[in-house]
């Protein structure tokens, strides 16, 4: 029988738990509250979540609860791998069910049972919203053993759980470095600084600079803005303002030309963010430096 909860944020949760190979896993089916919520996903042991459906509404997890994860697709399948102690926030607005296959483990457990076959130095980065085919067709394999709830079946409920857990492990390798805390680590500042110097006068992509520094894009935007307190596009804007005050002290150069030359597409945006870090326009500001 499943077991019914109702934790915050829920109206109602019903779980289909059982242990295979030692991990507890457990299927969920999820009934969150009307309107917008945000609930604490942290736990004291290293946690995986499978999407396997969803109706209605948005839900997604964040590092942040005011800050929305970047994502590229909004369909279900995907997984998310947090780290023991590690805080994220399931945000939800407006959504009417949720069906998850929930696996809670320690890191001792995952290595005993997979063994040294694969490397483990990325399990303590967290990862949201990831894709991989192999893990959604997994846990929907998984789930229906949950429900199920045949002993015979246990065996092949703990090879699949064991092709899951292999499966991250083999894709883990491949996933972005995370940025510390605190901001970027001193060479991926020098090497993005650098990048946008060479290139601020063309529309330069936050995915370019993010690949520069094996970040995601999120990583990275959060990573600059911790280590020179502003975001990647206004730094360009900066360099951008810095270089037009060098052209406007040659008065015949005409200001249109200016604004093309430091990579804005029209006079009228190249004015408007002038004034806003130089605090005149760049007509005003050419008068101001004639000498």
């Amino acid at each position: 029988m499943p077991l019914l909860l109702n934790p915050p944020g829920f109206k109602k949760v019903e779980i289909v738990s059982r242990t295979l190979s030692g991990l507890d896993v457990r299927y969920m089916e999820k009934y969150p509250v009307k309107g917008q919520s945000c609930v604490d996903m942290r736990s004291d042991r290293l946690s995986l979540l499978v999407r396997l459906g969803q109706r209605g509404g948005l839900c997604e997890p964040r590092f942040k609860p005011d800050e929305p994860t970047l994502r590229d697709r909004h369909d279900v399948g995907f997984f998310n791998w947090i780290p023991a102690d590690e805080q994220v926030w399931c945000f939800s607005d407006n959504v009417q069910f949720l069906r998850d296959l929930h696996i809670c483990f320690d890191e001792s457990s995952l290595k005993s049972l997979l063994g040294d076959d694969y490397d483990y130095s990325r399990i303590s980065e967290p990862r949201l919203l990831a894709y991989e085919p192999r893990v959604k067709d997994c846990a929907k394999l998984l789930a229906d053993v949950l429900l199920q709830d045949e002993a015979c079946d246990r065996l092949f409920g703990e090879s699949i759980t064991m092709a899951l857990l292999a499966s991250i492990l083999a894709s883990a390798k491949k996933w972005p470095a995370r940025a510390p805390a605190n901001g970027l680590l001193p060479w991926q500042l020098r090497l993005a600084k650098d990048y946008i110097e060479d290139n601020f006068n063309r529309n330069v992509g936050l995915e370019e600079l993010a690949n520069l520094t094996g970040l995601s894009r999120s990583w990275f935007a959060r990573g600059f803005r911790g280590s020179t307190g502003i975001a990647p596009y206004s730094f360009i804007l900066q360099i951008r303002v810095r270089r037009a005050k060098e052209l406007l002290l040659d008065h015949k150069t005409p200001i249109a030309t200016i604004a093309t030359l430091v990579g804005f597409a029209d006079q009228s945006h190249f004015t408007k963010t002038f004034r806003r870090y130089a605090g005149v326009t760049p007509r005003e500001w050419r008068e101001l430096h004639k000498r």
